[in-house]
Order: C-alpha cells, then structure tokens, then sequence
C-alpha cells in the first residue's frame, strides 16, 4: 500500500495529467474554431485512449464502475432495444433528410450509446441508490433552475403544449443515450474515475471533485465563444451553472456506481434547457 508521500504524489500526477488533457482539448476548440458538435466529439478517441492506455481498464468500466461479474441477457437486450427507439428514429430523420455530417454523427453516436444505457442499468445496484433520490431529485430541479430562471424571468413562464411535452420527452431519451458516449463517458466515466483511483481519503474524494467539475464548466468555454457569446457575465453565468451541475453529478456517479443517475439528470436539465432556447 502506497505511503501518504507517494498517494500524494500519485494524486497530484493524476491532477496535472487530466488538466492538460481538458487543457489541450479547449484549446483545440478555440484555435480551431470548433462548432459545438466536432468539439464534443473529440471526447470520444480521448475516452478510448485514456481508458485502454493510461487506466488500463476495460471499456465497460466506462459505465460501470464496480468489477463484479456482469451478465448481460434478456434484461439487457429489452433496455437496450427500448432506449434506441428514439435515437434509431431521429438516425432515420437525419438520413431522410440529408442533413450534415455532423448531425448525423450525433444520431448514430446515441444509437450506441443506447448499449451503453442497457449495460448500466442491468449494473445498477438499488441499494446504491438508496440515500440518493433526494439528491438526484433536488439536482434535477437545481439544474432546471439554474438553466431555466433567466429565460423565465424575461420572457415569462407558459404551460406547455402537448406536442411540447412529447418533444421533451423525445429530446430526454436522445440526450440520456448521447450522456453514455461523450459527456458523461468522459468526464465523470473517465477523468473522475482516473482522478479519484483507489484513494479512499475524503480531502482526497472532494478536491477532485471540484477539480473534475471545474474542468468540466471550463470544457464548455470554447462553445460559448464560438456562439458568440464570450463576455464576462455569460461565462460568470456558465461556470457557476456547469461547476455546479457537474458536482452533483460526480456525486451521483460516485455513489450510484454507474452512469445511470448523473446521465438521467444530465439529459432531463439538457432537454428542458433546449426547450427554453
């Protein structure tokens, strides 16, 4: 076992190594002049690379984050058919269509991230939900909140329509299935993971917690600038917002032991958000 010396030493290595990756990644997105989606998409060879490589671990432990056996039968294969309905539809519409590389892109990523969705939950253990509904309902409700109160506040609030609540739920099943490939994957499957290690001291626990949920509001910079929206009170706005979400989700991750309560929040304050824009 590790001395206290060389646990810190191994810390700080894992610190320095996640913030240059996140580091570079940003500063690809701003030289580059990325559009949100080919700069998320970066996140994808990064999450292979540093899971095969660097944590030497296996794949599926990029939801999954405890090492119990793992049978996958037909519990697995109804989830999994069910969460690809509505990404396999929108793949459809997208080919229909003819819309951009891009947009297509996204469509076929969460038809696998639906295999994703399937394996976690046949992972999920209740007991470790056991404690968390509170918090994954107070994050959910924070997070709508947080994303939410100003458009409300200037444009008023309104009841939605049928077709609106039909199309939140649609965007919630998309978003839940693209969280298992690129943002949830990589930062609470992947840099938290590889942040946390076998380390089981609580300073050790919440410093990368707010580490990994700081690098993760930063993350979100060079989509701003490329909106055209880089002034101080956005980024201010963003940041608070973002590193505040992502410690909740950490949370969720971390106890939960799957991708499957951050995910499901993640998704739910994404579609509300995106029904407010």
């Amino acid at each position: 076992m590790p001395s206290g010396t060389e646990a810190t030493r191994d810390l700080l290595r894992r610190c320095a190594l996640t913030t240059t990756v996140v580091s570079l990644w940003m500063a690809a997105g701003f030289l580059l002049h990325l559009d949100a989606l080919p700069y998320m998409f970066m996140g994808v060879p990064i999450a292979l690379a540093m899971q095969r490589f660097v944590c030497r671990r296996p794949l599926l432990e990029l939801w999954v984050f405890h090492r119990h056996p793992l049978r996958l039968g037909r519990k697995f294969a109804v989830i999994t058919a069910l969460a690809a309905i509505v990404p396999l539809l929108c793949t459809a519409r997208a080919l229909t269509h003819g819309v951009l590389l891009p947009e297509l892109a996204w469509e076929v990523l969460s038809v696998f991230g639906a295999v994703g969705i399937g394996v976690a939950i046949c992972a999920q253990r209740l007991s470790a939900l056991r404690g968390l509904w509170s918090v994954l309902v107070g994050g959910t409700v924070a997070g709508m909140l947080m994303f939410g109160l100003r458009p409300l506040l200037l444009h008023g609030a309104h009841l939605p329509s049928p077709a609106g609540v039909v199309e939140f739920g649609a965007a919630t099943a998309q978003y839940l299935a693209i969280a298992f490939v690129l943002e949830e994957v990589v930062f609470r499957g992947l840099f938290d993971r590889y942040l946390v290690g076998d380390s089981g001291q609580v300073r050790a626990q919440a410093a990368t917690m707010l580490l990994c949920s700081g690098l993760w509001g930063a993350w979100h910079l060079p989509m701003v600038a490329q909106a055209g929206h880089l002034d101080g009170g956005t980024v201010f706005r963003v940041l608070m917002a973002q590193v505040g979400l992502g410690a909740v989700l950490t949370h969720l991750s971390r106890r939960s032991g799957t991708l499957v309560a951050s995910a499901f929040v993640h998704a739910v304050v994404d579609a509300f958000r995106d029904g407010l824009l």
